[in-house]
């Protein structure tokens, strides 16, 4: 995700910031509100860099073949750091390894929080195809559960 322009020309609206999603099929501009705006105002770090999500690489690693810039985050690194801050966090510990929530399943749980808002969660998420963002929320089905009974045949 970059912030502004990307080399593709954003919309342009006064007085509205946006985030820029670039994946091979699509290209995804989301206007950032006044609470977002401000949580990326707040943690500015310094560090030149066009991604408004980005780190400093604790030591001096060969640039990822995935990246095109040296502070951009690797495809997977959001997913493993999710799953270390988690743990260290202690969020989960009640839950064995395998049911402890991912990245990607908050990702799903935000596209269906969005569909059952009402908003299409497609283009949020980049997705080209409509099946891409069935496969996020086709598994948030919400189950009524009802008690055990047992039905007696006679015979």
């Amino acid at each position: 995700m970059t912030s502004g322009n990307t080399g593709k020309a954003a919309p342009a609206t006064a007085n509205i910031s946006w985030i820029c999603e670039e994946k091979e099929a699509s290209h995804v501009a989301i206007p950032i509100g006044e609470v977002l705006k401000a949580i990326i105002d707040k943690s500015c770090d310094g560090l030149l860099c066009p991604y408004v999500v980005h780190r400093r690489p604790d030591k001096f690693n060969k640039q990822s073949v995935a990246t095109d810039h040296r502070y951009q985050l690797d495809p997977n690194y959001l997913s493993r750091a999710f799953s270390a801050l988690r743990d260290e966090l202690g969020l989960c510990d009640h839950l064995e390894m395998s049911q402890r929530p991912t990245f990607h399943e908050i990702r799903a749980l935000s596209a269906r929080l969005f569909s059952d808002m009402g908003v299409d969660p497609q283009g949020r998420m980049a997705h080209t195809d409509a099946k891409s963002t069935k496969i996020y929320v086709r598994d948030h089905l919400q189950w009524t559960e009802v008690p055990h009974a047992e039905i007696k045949f006679s015979h």
